[in-house]
Order: C-alpha cells, then structure tokens, then sequence
C-alpha cells in the first residue's frame, strides 16, 4: 500500500480543503515531516488512519469527532479523501465525518465511499456506499487490520515502543490484536463454558442419582432379610448395589402378587356358590310374602262389594237422564233468550232518553257558538296588522346582530393591537439579550484555539512529568540494589580474603609438618627450622575457596548490571529533565531522590490542578463556541419575527379603524327603523309569542263553531235511530216471552215419562260424559282386581305347596365373611404389584441416572484434558494461545536482530525470555537484550532512549517481515515514523539513517515526523507544515 495523494478538509488544523500531493515526489522515496508543535504533523498520519480505518492513528485520539477543525465554518463538513496504489491497482477512498449543523438536534453528513481508479475514471468498488461493505472491501486490499497498521506502517508517537518495553499481558494484547490469535482465546472460553456446564451437570446427576436411592429407602417397605435394607444398612453403597437389590425385591413382591392372586380366584368362587344360595332364597321367601299380600288384597276387595253396586245404580240413572237432556236445553235457553230480551228492551229505552236529552244539549252549544262571530272577526283583524309588522321587526334583530358582531369584532381588534405592541416589545427585548450572549461566544470562540494549545502543553508537560517520576522511582530502586550489591561484594570479598589466609596458612603448615632438619625448604632453601609453623585453625578446601570466589564474582556482575541499569535510568531521566527545564524548578541531585519525588509529585499535582482548571475552561469556551451559530440563526429569525409582528401591527390598527367607522353607519340606521314599530312590538320574540296566541285563540273559535255544529246533526240522527231501535226491542221481548212458555210445558211432559218426579230429581241423577265414564272404569277395574287376586292366589298356594319361608341372615353372614377374605387378598395383590412397579421403575431410574453420570464423568475427563491444556495448566504457566504467540515474536525477535546487529555496531541482540512472571502470570513474551561488551543479558527496558528506539524499529520492521510472509500477497510499501530520532547520539543517527536508506532503496516509501536538523538535511525530500496568521495550517514540499 503506498499513499498517492491526501485531500483533508476541515480536519485538525486544517481549515480549508489541505492536498498533500506525494506525487511530487517523484523518485524520492523518503522524506522528514516538518513544522511546529501542533502545526498539524500527526494530523497528516491521523487523516491516513481515518480514511482508511475511520479512526484517528493513536489511542489518545480515538474519537474521530476530535479530528474535526476548529477553524471550519459550521457549514463546512469533515472529510478526507486519500488516493492510494495497493496490489498494482489504484484507489481512492473519501470518509466525510458526521456533523451538526446550527440548531439541528441531529447529527448528518456521513459518507464513506470507495472507487477503483482507471486512468481518469473512477468506478465504485462496492456495490453499496455502506461504511461496514466499505471497511470489509478496504480490509481486503490492504490485507493489514488496524492494528498491524498501526504497529508496522504508521508508528504513532507515543506508542511506538510498546512491543518492545510493555509486560507480557500487553505484549500478548498486542500480538494477539496484529496475528488474529483471539479465536484460540474464544475457544479457551467455549471450553471454560463447556468445563463449567459438565461439571454442573455431572453434580446434577450425581445428586439426582442419590435422590433417587434416598427415595427407593422411603418409598417401599424395609423388610429385615431383603438384600435392599441389607444394603441400606451398609454405611457405602453404590447405584449398581441398590439397583440389583431394587430388581431383587420387584421380583419378590411380582412372587407375593401371584400367590394373593390365586388365593383370591379360590375366595371369589366360594363367593359366587354362597351368592347363589343366598339368591334362591330370597326368591322363595318373597314368593310366600307376596301370596300373603295377594289373600290380603282379595278380602279387602271382597269388603267394597256393596259400594260398587251402589256406583252402578248411579250409572243407570245417568244413562236415563241422558235421553231428557234436549228437552232441558231447549228450555233453559228460551229462558236466557227471554232474561236476553228483556235487558235489550231495558238498554234501548236508555239509549233513547239519552239521545232526547243530547239533542237538546247540541241545540243549546249550536246557539253559544253562532253568538261568538263578532270576537272570531277582531282576532282576524289583530293577526292581519301583526303579520305586517314581523318583517320591520325581524329586520331590526338582524341589524342588532350585525352590529353586536360589529362591536365584537371591533374589541377583538382591539385586544390583538395591543398583543402585537406587548410582543413586538418583548422581541425587542430578547434580541438584545441574545445579542450580548453572541459578543461573549464570539469572544470564547476567538480564545479556543489559544485555550486549546495551553490544554495541550499541560498535557505533555504532566505527561513528561509521570515519565520523571517513574524514572525516579526506577532510579530509587536500582540505587537500593546497587547500595546493597556494595554491601553484598564487601561481605563477600571479607569472606574470601579470610579463606585465603587460612587456606595459605593451612598450606604453611601442611608443608612445615613434612620439614625435617637437614631438608632443604622448598620455599626458602633453608635446612634448618627452628620455628615450624603449626596447624592452629581448620584449613578451608580448594573447592571452598572456588565457591567463595564464584560467589564473589557473581556479587560483581550483579552489581555491575546494577550499576548499568541505575546508569540507563538516569540517562533516560536526564533526557526527559531537559524536554521539561524550563517547567521545573530546581531538584535536588540523585542522591536525594526520596525529596526529587516529592519536588515531582509537587509539580504534578500543580500541573494536574492547572489541567482541571484549563480543561473547565476550555469546555466552557467549547460549549459557548458551540452555541454560536444557533444564536446566530436565533438573531436571524428573531429578525424576520420583528418584522413580521410590525407589519401585523399596522394591518390590526388599519383594521379596528375601519370597524369603528362602518358600527357608527349602521346605528343611525338601526335607530330609523325602530321609530316604526311600536315600544311593545320592537322585539321578534314578543311579536311572534303574541303573533301565536291570536292564531291559536282563532283556531280555537273556529273548531268551536265547526263542533257545534257536527254535534247537532249527529244528535239529531242519533234521536231518529234510537226510537226506531226502541220499537223493535219491545216486539222481540214479546216473541220471546212466548217461546219460553211452550219449552217449559214439554220438559214437564217428558220427566213424568221418564220416571222422574220432579226436576230436581233429574238434575240429581244428571252425570257428565266425564263422570260417568270414570264410573264405568272404576266398576271395571274392580271386577278385573277381583278375578286376578283370585287366580293369583290360587298360583302361588299351588307352586308353594310343601314350602316355607327361611331367614336369610346366616348366608349374609357368611357372604360378608368370604367378601372381606376376597377384598383383602385383592388389596395384597394389588400393593405387591404396585410395590414391584415401583421397585422395577427405581432401578430403571437408578440405572438410568448412574449412566447419565458416567457418560458425563467421560465428557468431563475429555474437556478438561483439553481445557487444561488451553489455559495453560503446566510448569510453565504457557496457554496454547501464548504458545502460539511466542512462535510469532520468535520469528519477529529474529528478523529484529538482524538489522539491530547492524543498528547497534553488534552490541546488541533481542532475546525472547522465558522466566516466569509474578503471582503466577504467563510467561514466554518478555524479552532481554544480550549486551556483547558485558556478555550479559538485561531487560530492554534498561536500554538507552535511542537504544529502545533502534530496537524498537528493528522489532517493526522484523514485523513487517513476518506478516508479509504469513500474509501470502500483502505488500507493506511504505513506513511513517512520528518522533524518536531526537534520543540518537550522532552515531546512532547515522546508522538509523542509513538502515531507512536502504528500506527505501528496496521501493518502501518512508516517511518521518522530526525537528532534528540533520535528518532534514540528510533526506531528500521535506513536507513543511506551517500555521498562518489566523491560526490554521498549510503543507508544501520542499524538494531537494
């Protein structure tokens, strides 16, 4: 990937639309970034990142919205647009940054868009401009994520040591992030989960297994010689135990069933013959109680013979007077026809008073109603002269009502003038606020830039002053170990030095034990000694004297590695005093480092003060800045309502002047039309009530006069028709009369005929349909009753002959006897095979839930073999995970060392370590240096800046190696570097230079972020970066 050109727009200091063309390159494939602090350098990397990734390229700019420009007017949206060369292909790739406009509530505006670029054309390389297919396509041509980006193209300032002096933790985020390796850390977890879900289930099971033996104790009878409460009684037993002893005792109660089983069959016969017994009998004895009923029945029938003769003598005289019953008919109804005529002869005569006298009432209304005339003639008239006044009247109500709405409309008008002056007063009165509040954010805006500047020197300041105080505390802990490497080397030298004269001294005597006079001493010659020297302590050995002097050599390198870490801290701390000489007062030297922490820890806590303080402030100015061009569309629109709220004024004051003129009008007018009506007449509701009353009074007259009228000729002919009705009742009376006389005569006649005597006696013997009916059946019924209880008991004494009736209590007894016996044996029967089941359906349980178990131990064993090995369950605390990762840096470390031998005049060399961590960690991803001119191996972190900063290029380079190797068609083209050359001694300089010539020689496109001369002067290319008066930046190349 190599970048060709960069539009930024409105990002960082950047105002206005920025192009870095590194086309005008040409041939020169290195070049130093230059410019101020906070020209806008990194931005240049950041607005790569962005287009590319939608992220800024360090972690303390990780929300794209600080990108942004602070100089950009609120209408101008940020964007980068980057052409770029990847694969022999070119791209272009243009993200615009989501942003609120003025007073808007949302954010709006975001683009991200990708195009394949042929010659001058450039076609889209998505099917959709959606930011994820966009990200996925870019993921694809580049091959690098972001973090391997960040780690080996683009070193961002601040993090670009990390790989190389982080703990192992960090170290394994880092790779983890670049190589991909968080599968095998989501697949410990997959087997944690897995680990964690077994074992519960296999604790479920086990307690479910003992639940259910707990329940095979409860459930069934304890029987002392079973093999289950033998085992029960066992103080261990196992599932198979209680399972064979569970079948043991279904098989056992399956036995108990059977033989209660044909026990019962044997009980249930001898049930069955007794039943039978006892059936017959019943049956006979209630034979011989039902011919005792059937004799009692015959004589009760035997005692009502004489009150059925006597109902058949009633029936014969009802049969007779059955024969006289039309003469009796014919004679009743001439007698009601005659009571009939009679009391219609009575009505007509009624009817005709009361028509005589109606008559003479019609006559007498007729007259009143003729002599009402003249009143029926004066309401006419009073109607005829109300009907010409409605008209005026209704005329007057309709101008009352214009003119109240007149009025009305007059005083809303009214009303809204005086609305309008009130808001037209409070508009003014708001813009003058609103006014002051815009001076003061024009204020807070104009003092932003310069706020935010101070922000960002207190953040590097605190930033270098935590870097001082953890080089103190570093420095404070390698004097300790120095002062107590100076004590352990004194110690050790005293105890050498002690074995030494003892050990010579031991030698002394050793050889003066062997001297003889007249032997020549093989130290002096001499053949006399007269004073031997003796054996007065014991002699140390030879390998004593080694040990203590091997001790004493590793107490020196121990000490010296002190020394040269206490050495490296100091410098470092040096290097980071005089970035920070001015802020500092003065510290006390080294050897006072307890009181140099606290002069820090003064300055920081000052500094951190000073950041709160500015950073409060600078929100407030950012808040104030923010609502600046709200307040100015607020202005605005306050404007466009003045203008509006006058011109409605004007319009209502023009308006209520025209309604006071036009109700003015209009009174006269209603006032002329008044006078015509008289005071009583003026109002509609009073005319029309009166208007009313008269209509209905001459309604009333007139339905007066036409009754009147129809009730004399109805009275009239209702007179003629009831005399004429009259008549005709008098002659049907007579007729009537006549008739009933004759009919009476023949019912006489007819009864002497019959034998009745008189007609009371015909009416006594008279019976109903009904009646006699009932008295023929209830003959009947005795007669049959009387045949069937004879032949009944004549059956019944026939089959009983020679038989009696016998108690049925002692086959009962013996029923019940064998029943009980019979419900017993089925009551055995049928708890033992509920016993069985239950036994049979515990061991199916049990067996079942110690399977479960089992194949859940199996599973488990498999799982945690793996789990284990996972996370790292061995002597080396190393995950599989991490295990992997150190092949990666492994392959890092050696390419590294290749170009950090030449970096370094071959001093050093980059060393995976693989001691263990503290409290338990992982290990394998710390890393040393081997130091060739001490021949010793020491952290990294005790490295020079420019030491760490050579190792740390190596190791991304080294990178770089490796992922384009495991990475098959990935092409890493180009390299930025922000900072870190200024930590080089010149030699160092030099060499660093030299190793970026040769990577750009190999076609690698290097960039670099510095303010040291010489790498200006030494590349052949320079990216100014400058800031203009008004605060912003701009880019140009200066070609050599």
């Amino acid at each position: 990937m190599r970048p060709l050109k960069l539009t930024m727009t409105a990002f960082g200091p950047y105002r206005d639309a920025e192009t870095v063309d590194f086309a005008e390159l040409g041939e020169r494939r290195l070049f130093v970034i230059s410019g101020n602090t906070g020209a806008g350098k990194t931005t240049i990397f950041d607005a790569i990142t962005f287009a590319i990734y939608g992220t800024a390229s360090g972690e303390d700019r990780a929300d794209p919205r600080m990108l942004r420009s602070h100089f950009a007017d609120d209408e101008t949206h940020t964007s980068v647009e980057l052409d770029f060369q990847s694969g022999g292909r070119c791209y272009r790739v243009f993200r615009q940054m989501k942003h609120r406009k003025g007073g808007n509530r949302s954010e709006t505006g975001e683009k991200t868009e990708l195009y394949v670029v042929e010659g001058e054309t450039a076609v889209p390389a998505v099917d959709r401009f959606i930011t994820t297919e966009v990200n996925a396509r870019l993921l694809a041509v580049i091959g690098l994520t972001k973090e391997q980006f960040s780690q080996i193209v683009m070193l961002p300032q601040g993090e670009f040591r990390k790989l190389l002096t982080s703990d192992t933790d960090n170290k394994e985020d880092i790779l983890r992030r670049i190589f991909r390796t968080e599968l095998f850390e989501r697949l410990e977890s997959r087997f944690q989960t897995r680990y964690r879900e077994l074992s519960d289930g296999l604790k479920d099971a086990r307690a479910t297994t003992a639940a259910v033996m707990r329940q095979a104790e409860e459930a069934l009878p304890q029987r002392e010689d079973s093999p289950l409460a033998a085992t029960f009684r066992q103080e261990n037993y196992n599932a198979v135990q209680v399972r064979e002893a569970l079948q043991g005792e279904a098989a056992h109660y399956e036995d108990t069933a059977a033989a209660a089983g044909r026990r019962k069959l044997e009980t249930a016969s001898a049930l069955d013959a007794l039943q039978d017994s006892l059936r017959a009998r019943l049956s006979l004895n209630a034979k011989h109680e039902e011919l005792a009923a059937k004799r009692a029945q015959r004589q009760t029938l035997a005692a009502r013979q004489g009150e059925i003769e006597g109902l058949e003598r009633e029936l014969a005289l009802a049969a007779r007077a059955d024969g006289l019953t039309p003469y009796a008919e014919q004679a009743a109804n001439a007698t009601k026809l005659l009571k009939l005529r009679y009391e219609g002869l009575r009505l007509r005569s009624e009817q005709l008073a009361a028509a005589e006298s109606e008559q003479l009432l019609a006559a007498a209304s007729h007259d009143a109603e003729a002599n009402k005339e003249p009143q029926r003639r004066e309401v006419e008239l009073e109607l005829h002269r109300l009907s010409e006044l409605t008209s005026v009247v209704e005329s007057l109500a309709a101008q009352r009502e214009a003119l109240a709405e007149l009025k009305r409309r007059e005083m809303e008008s009214q009303s809204k003038l005086a609305e309008a002056a009130q808001s037209i007063t409070a508009s003014k009165q708001s813009r003058q606020r609103t006014a002051l509040e815009q001076q003061e954010c024009e204020a807070a805006a104009a003092a932003l830039p310069e706020k935010a500047e101070a922000l960002a020197g207190l953040e590097r300041q605190g930033k270098g002053v935590k870097r001082l105080l953890e080089l103190s505390a570093e420095i404070g802990r390698w004097m300790e170990l120095e002062r107590e490497g100076e004590r352990a080397l004194s110690a050790a030298k005293s105890g050498v030095s002690e074995l030494e004269r003892r050990w010579i001294e031991g030698q002394a005597g050793l050889l003066a034990k062997h001297l003889h006079d007249g032997d020549a001493c093989p130290v002096c010659g001499s053949v006399t000694h007269p004073q031997k020297a003796g054996m007065h302590e014991e002699m140390p050995s030879k390998e004593e004297l080694e040990g203590a002097k091997e001790t004493l050599a590793a107490v020196q390198r121990e000490l010296m590695t002190s020394k040269a870490q206490a050495a490296a801290a100091t410098g470092n701390w040096q290097a980071e005093l005089d970035e920070l000489a001015e802020l500092l007062p003065p510290l006390p030297p080294e050897e006072q480092n307890g009181q140099r922490i606290e002069k820090l820890r003064l300055v920081q806590g000052e500094l951190r003060q000073a950041w709160k303080s500015c950073k409060e402030e600078l929100d407030a100015l950012k808040e104030k800045s923010g609502r600046l061009e709200s307040i100015r569309s607020a202005i605005s629109k306050s404007d466009k309502e003045l203008e509006t709220l006058e011109r409605e004024q004007d319009r209502l004051r023009a308006e209520t002047q025209s309604l006071a003129l036009e109700n003015a009008g209009k009174e006269t007018a209603y006032a002329k039309e008044l006078e015509r009506v008289p005071e009583q007449w003026r109002e509609t509701n009073a005319l029309r009530t009166r208007q009313a009353e008269r209509q209905s009074l001459l309604a009333e007259l007139n339905r007066s006069w036409q009754v009147a009228q129809q009730r004399l000729q109805a009275a009239a002919a209702n007179l003629a028709a009831a005399k004429a009705h009259a008549e005709q009742a008098t002659e049907q009376a007579a007729e009537a009369e006549l008739s009933e006389k004759e009919s009476r005569q023949r019912l006489h006649s007819e009864l002497a005929k019959a034998g009745f005597l008189s007609a009371e006696d015909y009416a006594g013997a008279v019976r109903t349909q009904a009646e006699q009916e009932r008295l023929k059946q209830e003959t009947e019924r005795y007669r049959t009753a009387v045949l069937a209880a004879a032949e009944a008991v004549a059956a019944l004494e026939s089959e009983l002959s020679g038989t009696q009736w016998l108690s049925p209590e002692d086959l009962q007894e013996a029923i019940m006897t064998t029943r009980g016996k019979h419900e017993e044996l089925l009551g055995e029967e049928q708890s033992s095979l509920r016993f069985a089941a239950e036994a049979a359906r515990l061991a199916a349980s049990v067996d079942r839930a110690a399977r479960q178990a089992g194949e859940l131990e199996e599973k488990l064993e498999r799982v945690l073999d793996i789990y284990g090995m996972m996370k790292g369950d061995n002597s080396l605390k190393m995950s599989f995970e991490r295990y992997i990762l150190i092949e990666y840096l492994e392959q890092i470390v050696a390419m590294a060392n290749v170009r950090l031998h030449e970096l370094s005049g071959g001093q050093f060399q980059l060393q995976r370590s693989d001691r263990l961590e503290t409290r338990g960690k992982q290990s394998g991803l710390g890393l040393d240096v081997y130091d060739a001119y001490t021949g010793q191996n020491r952290d990294v972190k005790s490295l020079s800046g420019g030491e760490k900063f050579n190792a740390s290029l190596c190791l991304a380079l080294g990178m770089t190696d490796v992922i384009q190797s495991h990475q098959g068609g990935v092409s890493i083209d180009m390299m930025l570097i922000d900072e870190g050359f200024g930590s080089l001694d010149e030699e160092s300089l030099h060499k660093a230079i030299a190793a970026l010539v040769d990577l750009q020689k190999a076609g690698r496109m290097i960039g670099v972020i510095s303010h040291v001369q010489e790498l200006k002067e030494a590349f052949p290319a320079c990216l100014e970066v400058n800031k203009t008066k008004e605060g912003y930046s701009t880019t140009s190349f200066l070609l050599k």
